[in-house]
């Protein structure tokens, strides 16, 4: 297994089988690393904000007792990302 994940670390597609030409390596002959790591394939940006509401309820209408919680959420979400080809 750390022959597909070096230092028995999971990497991207692009370092699985590097160096063997049977596997994942489009330039028959080519010396030039085709490896990448996790940091140089892309990056993903997130902003979230968030809030809530929340009121109980401890009443009783026409005799029965009414116990509870109401609430609600608003989540608004961003997300952007670049990814990284090598030439």
């Amino acid at each position: 297994l750390n022959a597909w994940f070096p230092s028995g670390i999971p990497q991207p597609a692009q370092t699985w089988g590097s160096g063997d030409p049977g596997v994942i390596n489009p330039l028959e002959g080519s010396t030039r690393s085709t490896a990448w790591s996790v940091l140089e394939s892309g990056d993903v940006f997130e902003t979230v904000s968030a809030a809530y509401l929340m009121a109980n309820i401890d009443t009783e209408i026409a005799g029965l007792p009414i116990t509870g919680n109401v609430g609600v959420r608003y989540v608004k979400s961003k997300q952007s990302s670049t990814t990284l080809q090598r030439a």
